[in-house]
């Protein structure tokens, strides 16, 4: 269904427990949408909640815009937030997903119990990239996008070949908005951003980060030189939560058991 936001029209998939006053939001990362999200969301062990995923601007189904910045995405997450009745909400994000929860840390309201991002290493002013160079990242910003590099960018964040039932996050990467892969990263690296390891020293939200030790995009010496809560997960890779969905949908169980009143 389709949500009209002020900042513009986003289009989420939703499940309501009704007898769950909990919801977790799901933020998908760069050049996904939420359909990433389908292998965890359809675990039963995830059903005692309700849950809610969406598309950022300029992916999947969600309106496309003439501007791609932080600013944007945080007004939509916020205002999604601001639309929800629920007293508890965890926020759970990949990659991009969870850089914009941690870019809206200071604005969210009181009825977020804890967060959890994974794929996202907290970008600081430092000048230290947080991700390592490799090759099949450049495609990210090619405005002119094609099936082939799309599917090296699927092997690069799976670590593995892409399957028939792969096809869904094929067309994902290449329905993302040309414009939002021309903009958004230029605008990241000249500093529109905030400090996030900032953000995380300010902040009482309870936060947890996970990493796949495979993951052949994270540098692990950039986290391992920063005081935060993360765990590193053997076996696994950038998109585990679409690989091995059960290890993710656990994190998320454990965080609203400790933080939360479910």
């Amino acid at each position: 269904m389709f949500m009209d936001l002020p900042s513009g029209e986003t289009y989420i998939e939703s499940h309501t427990n009704d007898t769950s006053d909990t919801l977790t939001i799901f933020i998908h990362g760069n050049s996904h949408s939420l359909k990433t999200f389908f292998p965890l969301l359809s675990l039963p062990e995830l059903s005692h909640f309700s849950l809610l995923s969406y598309d950022l601007y300029g992916h999947g189904d969600s309106v496309k815009q003439e501007i791609y910045d932080y600013n944007l995405f945080v007004s939509q997450l916020k205002e999604i937030i601001f639309t929800q009745t629920q007293n508890q909400i965890f926020l759970i994000g990949h990659s991009l997903g969870g850089h914009i929860i941690l870019q809206t840390l200071d604005q969210l309201p009181d009825t977020v119990k804890g967060v959890i991002c994974f794929g996202t290493p907290p970008i600081d002013y430092s000048g230290e990239l947080p991700f390592l160079a490799n090759p099949a990242l450049q495609f990210l910003s090619n405005e002119n996008l094609n099936k082939e590099q799309a599917i090296e960018i699927f092997q690069c964040l799976h670590n593995r070949t892409v399957r028939s039932s792969d096809k869904s996050a094929i067309e994902g990467f290449l329905q993302t908005d040309n414009k939002f892969r021309k903009q958004f990263f230029p605008n990241v690296m000249a500093g529109h951003f905030k400090d996030e390891m900032s953000q995380l020293n300010q902040t009482k939200i309870p936060i947890k980060f996970y990493y796949g030790k495979e993951d052949t995009i994270t540098s692990f010496d950039y986290i391992n030189a920063r005081q935060f809560d993360y765990s590193i997960l053997n076996d696994l890779c950038h998109n585990f939560h679409y690989e091995t969905p059960q290890v993710l949908a656990e994190a998320i169980i454990s965080l609203i058991r400790k933080t939360g009143n479910n």
